[in-house]
């Protein structure tokens, strides 16, 4: 019978031993002990490939092979690394105590930053920032005024003093534009930040391109348009918003005229929009929406997505979507989605072309067609809900769960009318329940 060596297996426990014993004493020390004991792992090994020539023929087991080539440089290595280690503890390496450590770590230092320039007509302009700016409009003012800090790394104070002439930043005005741009156009670069409060004329219109990090902007009349990378927090803006990130964690925009979303965000936030709505983008983990004017044309692959008072027209390209609370809605979607329309306000209009569409009539609720192409669709009628219902399943089943005595059965006459119609889906209508009703992202 031929079976393997058992040197592997017992290394693997002696490995294992030694390491929990270096967990479990924090005061022993595993490359002393292998400094001075290494030659034991040799007879170890030696001795259990003696044990085996002898207990094989016991056994009647296959003889072992002999030691090869392998084996022996495996030896030779473990002799090399044992004698380093070994040379190591004795050796004297005091010259290294003598070096100054902070010849490779940097540390970051602080400048103050002023500056102050009358605003240009045409606005206000940022370039290659990185860090969190906040811009704030004031009616009261007719300057533009950047106050903060730029926090600079290098691994000396005198390095970093060298440096910090160039990389201030530089406010000025050019065309009718005021511009405020990172020093020699490197500020997105790492090693270098700002934290700036910026006081602009309440009527600026503001750009911003080849940003990073936090920007917030709050309290101005003209528009707002911010490309680059990091998070975006936007109040009170009189004009529209166009926002394009790549890689954005954050976006919230509350009361604006519009918006226009493109790149990708984690999360986004947006509250009192007056006009449209455009999102254009990716990674749309959780985004809400509540008290939108205009019309909402989702463009991106959104995930999570719940919607409240957003009337007009809603078109919808993301893998699902919660609408809640829309008045007056018309909703087309196109590929395999899952969407769910709970409690809208009005007459509702909804097409899915794939996937399954549930609607979830309220007290507001007015009129509502319903249909799928090769979807699911599915309605969950609340106790206190009466509606005219009417299906129409042309090559798939129509499945009731109410109670056919109710008012509220399909072909019942009592309320607005709830149509219900799938080319090749089936059609499902159920009582709702009351977890349904208060689900929320």
């Amino acid at each position: 019978m031929r079976r393997r060596s058992l040197f592997a297996p017992l290394m693997l426990v002696l490995a294992g031993t030694v390491l929990l014993a270096a967990n479990l004493l924090p005061e022993w020390s595993l490359g002393a002990t292998f400094a001075e004991h290494w030659p034991w792992l040799l007879v170890a090994w030696g001795g259990i490939h003696l044990l085996e020539q002898a207990l094989s023929p016991a056994f009647g087991w296959r003889p072992p092979r002999p030691l090869g080539g392998g084996a022996v440089v495996l030896a030779l290595l473990l002799a090399l690394a044992g004698t380093a280690a070994r040379g190591a503890r004795s050796a004297d390496f005091s010259f290294a105590r003598d070096w100054d450590p902070d010849w490779f770590h940097e540390e970051t230092h602080s400048f103050p930053v002023e500056l102050e320039v009358p605003a240009g007509p045409q606005g206000f302009r940022l370039d290659g920032l990185r860090g969190e700016v906040e811009i704030r409009g004031d009616e009261s003012v007719s300057t533009i005024a950047v106050r903060g800090e730029m926090l600079l790394s290098g691994t000396t104070r005198g390095a970093v003093e060298r440096r910090s002439t160039e990389a201030l930043p530089v406010l000025a005005e050019t065309e009718g534009w005021t511009y405020l741009t990172a020093g020699d156009g490197v500020g997105a670069s790492p090693g270098r930040e700002y934290r700036l409060t910026v006081v602009v004329p309440a009527s600026t219109t503001v750009e911003a391109s080849n940003t990073a990090g936090e920007f917030t902007v709050t309290g101005i009349d003209g528009g707002l348009d911010l490309e680059g990378r990091g998070s975006l927090r936007a109040e009170e803006i009189g004009g529209a918003v166009s926002v394009d990130l790549e890689h954005g964690k954050r976006v919230e925009v509350h009361d604006a005229a519009a918006l226009t979303l493109k790149g990708s965000v984690e999360h986004l936030d947006l509250r009192e929009i007056r006009g449209d709505v455009q999102l254009d983008g990716n990674l749309y983990r959780d985004a809400f929406i509540d008290d939108l004017a205009g019309e909402l044309t989702l463009l991106s692959r959104s995930t999570r997505l719940e919607a409240k008072r957003a009337p007009g027209s809603i078109k919808i390209q993301g893998k699902r979507m919660i609408v809640r609370a829309v008045e007056g809605m018309q909703l087309e979607a196109k590929g395999s989605r899952r969407i769910e329309i709970l409690e809208p306000i009005g007459s509702t209009s909804a097409f899915l072309e794939r996937g399954r569409l549930i609607v979830q009539p309220g007290e507001k609720s007015g009129a509502m067609e319903i249909r799928g192409l090769r979807a699911d669709v599915e309605a969950r009628i609340r106790e206190d809900a009466s509606f005219s219902i009417e299906t129409e399943a042309k090559r798939g089943q129509v499945r009731t769960f109410l109670d056919e005595s109710e008012d509220r059965a399909p072909g019942a006459v009592n309320g607005p009318t709830l149509q219900l119609e799938s080319e090749g889906g089936d059609i499902e209508i159920r009582p709702a329940a009351a977890s349904e009703a208060s689900e929320r992202l």
